[in-house]
This record gives C-alpha cells, structure tokens and sequence, in this order.
C-alpha cells in the first residue's frame, strides 16, 4: 500500500502467510493493523510489516493484537544474525507507531527497527507485547529500559528515537500478564480549562495538570501530588501541590500565579519576565518500567503570538510587544509595509506552520511583496 498523501487504511482479521516481499507495506498512510496473524513474509529478506512516511505527510499507525513471527528470512530459519536486513516491524520516515498487545517474536534479525529520528519521534509506543521466551529472558535479566539484542533504536545509535517495550507480556497475548502495571505520568502546562499554552499572556496563572493512574491511591479522597516550576527569571523551583481532580480519576491540577516585579524564592508565585521560558517538572515515583523519572512540560510567558496570514495594513513590531512568536508563514502584500523596529525579537514555532503554505508547508516563511524595514542598532 503506498499513497501519495496521507490517507488511512485498515488490515483486519488476515491470515498472511509465505510471501516472497513484506507481508504488509505502508507508505504515507496511517493504518490500523490488527487482529492479523502474519508468519513467513520475506523469504530471503525483508520485514514483514514495513510503515514509513515523509516530513510532509507524517504517518500515525497502529499495530495490535496480531501475531507477527517467523517472519524475515523464513527460507533459513537457523540465521540468527542481528546485522541483517530483515525481520519483524521496520518503522521509517516520520512515522509515529503504536505497537500493543501483539505476540512478536522469532522474526529473523529484529523484531523492530526503529529508524526515526528522535527529532521527530522521541518514543515509538510498543507496550505491552509478547517478546517470546529469547527476548523476555533478555529483559528480565538485570534492569529496564535496556539495549535489546532484537530491537534497533536510540541504544544502537543515538539520534534515533526509543521503542518503549515496557509492560511486556509474560505469556502470549491474550492470557499474558503486563510485566508492570505502572504508567509513566504525563505533565503539562495549560490554561484554566486543560488547553495546552504556548505562551501565557499578562496577567494570566500557570495552570499545571498531571494524568498518572498510579497516583491514585485512595479510593474514597483525592490524592494529592507536587510539581515543581521554573523560569529563565526564577531557576530555583517553586513547589505547587496539586490535587486529584476527582476520587479515582488519576489526573491532578492546581495553579499559580505569575509575578513581574518580585525577586522572593520559594514564595508561592513564578517570577516571570516578558520571553521567559517556563518549565514544569514531575518526578514520576514509578514509570513504565516502575523507575523513577522526571517528566518535564514547557511554555512561555509574555510572547506576542502571530498567527500565520497576511498583514492587512502597515505593522510594525515594536519593543514593547517583543518578543514576537510566528506560527505561520506571514505575507506582506505589495502595498503593505512591515517595520521592525531595533531591540525586537523574533521568534518561530520549530518544523511547523500553522497554514501549511510557502515553499516549505512545514516551515515559517516571511514573504515579502511589499516593503519591509529592519531598524538596526548601527
């Protein structure tokens, strides 16, 4: 299956079996695998499920509840070589994956390569899977998250993203048990009602909300939780408590206030100056691997956001509203002019643009057709 845009595909309830090339193939199109039992794909090479996507239409797939093996150089079953070229999951591109609750395992050299760039990928999902008895042996033998002899990603080579194969099943799914129950706890910094910010305006709070199931430890009161908060101003960190938003709902929230003029440690309030960048930290006890790990969560405070469009008339950015934050491409029509004046900052969204236009759809671009004027210092 290729496609030339994103699109969407579903492989459901199929019995794949001794193909010369990949059993499934995926390009550009975000796809549901599931249900499928998949086992001599590749005779003398290949992957049996291959998903890749480009910069421009990044894919989303999901693989669940199949069973994938004995896949990937099947004409030699005894070639146990880890340098090959062929096995189970190849993931590629910019693709985003979530491999769960499938029996993976015997397939050729790997059972997933990891090829995406943690740049674009940090973490590719693969929790909760059957690994088979070579794999499973290999992790339980000393402690997690660990380098896999059958898995390729940021342990082989560091600028590739992390295939998280916590919660691995004991026995093959479905009467395999998750190795842990714990769940690495997820924090971000949002406005009063739970929409991720990315810059506080003036006068607004810091609103902190955390989702870990594992905090919820009593079953008749909220629990309670801290996180600790920072800014370029105040890079000593204020602790803020936050309670459980309900008894057994597992997601935490309080808020604080920001402060423009103190200098107080450890008051209660963030000190904050215009551009600061904010920083929310939670030190997660127990995560999917039952570690302790601090998840951290970031916005900023004071920018003048620029949505992406054309300016309608003469603009000018000016100190006062510095630093500016672009979130798409902006157009200066040809009777337009734009100033910019000295001492003002700029700023754009990394690999994104929030029109999707210019030459580059995932980059903000100035397009100027009109007049602009940078006032510099000298």
């Amino acid at each position: 299956m290729s496609a030339d845009k994103s699109t969407s595909v579903q492989l459901e309830s199929n019995t794949i079996d001794s193909t010369y090339y990949q059993g499934i193939y995926l390009n550009k199109a975000s796809g549901r695998i599931e249900s499928n039992t998949v086992t001599k794909c590749g005779k003398y090479s290949y992957f049996v499920i291959e998903i890749t996507s480009d910069f421009n239409y990044p894919a989303i797939d999901t693989i669940q509840y199949n069973t994938i093996t004995g896949n990937g150089y099947w004409q030699s079953p005894t070639n146990t070589s880890t340098t090959g070229g062929w096995g189970g999951i190849k993931i590629d591109g910019y693709t985003q994956a979530k491999i769960n609750y499938n029996n993976i395992y015997d397939n050729g050299a790997y059972e997933v390569v990891n090829n995406v760039a943690a740049s674009a990928v940090t973490e590719q999902d693969a929790k909760f899977n059957y690994w088979g008895t070579y794999n499973n042996s290999q992790i339980a033998l000393g402690a997690n998250p660990k380098n896999l002899f059958k898995v390729y990603d940021k342990y082989d080579n560091s600028s590739l993203g992390f295939v998280n194969y916590g919660g691995y099943l004991n026995a093959a799914y479905p009467n395999g048990v998750p190795s842990s129950q714990s769940v690495t706890g997820e924090v971000s910094l949002v406005d009063r009602l739970g929409v991720t910010v990315l810059s506080y305006e003036t006068g607004d709070s810091v609103y902190v909300l955390v989702s870990d199931a594992d905090r919820n430890v009593s079953t008749s009161a909220s629990d309670t939780l801290t996180v600790r908060l920072r800014s370029d101003k105040e890079t000593t960190e204020e602790a803020l408590v936050l309670t459980e938003t309900g008894i057994n709902t597992g997601i935490f929230s309080a808020y604080m206030l920001f402060d423009e003029t103190g200098s107080v440690s450890a008051d209660g309030k963030l000190q904050v100056d215009r551009g600061d960048k904010l920083v929310g930290r939670y030190r997660d006890p127990s995560d999917d691997f039952g570690n302790v790990a601090n998840e951290t969560s970031t916005s900023f405070y004071g920018l003048t956001v620029i949505n992406g469009g054309s300016l309608l008339g003469n603009t000018t950015w000016n100190t006062a509203g510095s630093p500016y934050l672009l979130t798409g491409d902006i157009t200066v029509p040809n009777t337009v002019t734009l100033t910019i004046e000295s001492g003002v900052e700029v700023r754009f969204t990394p690999l994104t643009d929030d029109l999707s236009s210019g030459e580059d759809v995932n980059r903000i671009e100035l397009i100027i057709e009109g007049i602009l004027r940078v006032k510099g210092t000298q």
